[in-house]
């Protein structure tokens, strides 16, 4: 226990010089190429693609294809606190009433595992209920323990917290404690990891990524003497480097926060969830779950990779669409959850002889989200892509 603390500590004072230098300004490389070399640049020795990897493809029938939609909660309050709780938070009341609408509504919860068998196309959609969903809630707060637990049980659903560990480690006071997790878990819920302190991955060399996901897989099993499996990736934010390095570490699957549905070929990585904010109506919960996912490929980088400024990428699509029907516009990764601002529109050409849409990305800084849209007989179809902007200078080793 006292080396993980002094371990934290030793963290967190990295954490602080990071987070003030990084107030200082971001300085970017300007080039007119497109991707720099993966190899060179990131030291992956695989290639990840978003959508299709080695042996996987996207079904025929993808416009039918049941999806799996993930929501991601935070943080609940008491009521009387919503309107000073931050934008990820949810009042006691509306968290209640939206378990209440996915139970009366017939959405029911599945196992990650059950997740992921059916991403990799181990089971058949007719194995999943007919609405499926899964619950997660981040951070490890005792917000869930106070607020959230009882209405979850109550309406039978599984929810997967995912942890970072540091905090229960120095007994931060909103922190879930060691006991209320063992408690938590003997009710049905799973523990996950979160990385060990929440960093931006996507600032941190390889080595510095492999111990966040190493030292939460090891403090959660062993103090709960249970087998960590997937982690969230914290804001989201993941690196070229970042799937290989789960893979090492015993990791089968990753979230991101990025909204869309997930079907078979979806790379278990690459799990889209939908963040709920306390100015979500159910409505507009409703129309998100219902949306589906859009496959596509990138032929000329993957998920994750720095890219300089401005750079092209190029996604190969499925042939029996209407081009005139798709829209792609990028986004910061922050203003997309907050969900402030506009999404900036690209420019997009597609060469229907080989099925791709290529695009450009200018003056964008830190990272970027590319969201592609598809209408279609009046159904929306959604994916998203995260590619990270090159810096002079990454976070320090920790």
């Amino acid at each position: 226990m006292k080396r993980y603390v002094l371990l934290f500590l030793a963290l967190t004072a990295t954490h602080i010089y990071y987070t003030f230098n990084q107030s200082s300004g971001y300085f970017f490389q300007e080039s007119t190429s497109l991707f720099a070399n993966p190899v060179q640049t990131e030291k992956v020795k695989k290639e990840p693609d978003l959508y299709l990897g080695p042996n996987r493809s996207w079904p025929d029938q993808w416009r039918e294809v049941k999806g799996v939609s993930v929501l991601c909660f935070h943080h609940i309050v008491k009521d009387e606190n919503l309107k000073d709780a931050d934008y990820i938070a949810l009042s006691e009341s509306e968290y209640r009433a939206i378990m209440k609408w996915l139970f009366d509504n017939g959405y029911k919860t599945i196992s990650e595992d059950i997740l992921i068998k059916y991403l990799n196309g181990e089971i058949l959609p007719s194995a999943l209920p007919e609405k499926p969903v899964v619950l997660t809630f981040d951070d490890g707060y005792n917000d869930f323990v106070k607020y959230g637990r009882k209405i979850n049980l109550e309406y039978k659903q599984e929810v997967i917290l995912f942890s970072y560990p540091s905090i229960t480690l120095v007994n931060k006071k909103r922190a879930i404690t060691w006991d209320q997790y063992k408690q938590l878990i003997r009710e049905g819920f799973v523990v996950e990891s979160h990385s060990f302190w929440h960093p931006y991955l996507n600032m941190m060399e390889g080595v510095d990524q492999e111990k966040q996901f190493r030292l939460s897989k090891e403090i959660l099993e062993s103090h709960l003497g249970i087998k960590v499996e997937t982690l969230a990736y914290p804001y989201g934010i993941y690196s070229a480097e970042s799937l290989e390095l789960l893979q090492n570490n015993g990791y089968k699957a990753a979230y991101t926060t990025f909204r869309g549905q997930n079907i078979p070929g979806t790379n278990p990585y690459f799990i889209q969830r939908l963040i709920v904010r306390k100015d979500h109506t159910i409505a507009q919960i409703k129309k998100i779950l219902e949306t589906r996912i859009f496959p596509f490929q990138v032929v000329n980088g993957y998920p994750g990779m720095n890219i300089s400024m401005p750079s092209t990428f190029v996604l190969k699509v499925p042939h029996d669409i209407d081009a005139t029907k798709i829209s792609l516009s990028a986004r910061n990764i922050f203003t997309y959850v907050k969900e402030k601002g506009q999404f900036s529109p690209l420019s997009v050409v597609y060469d229907s002889a080989t099925s791709t849409l290529t695009s450009k990305i200018s003056n964008r800084k830190k990272n970027v989200i590319i969201q592609i849209k598809y209408q279609e007989a009046g159904m929306e179809y959604i994916n998203n892509i995260l590619f990270n902007v090159k810096e002079e200078s990454r976070q320090k080793k920790i």
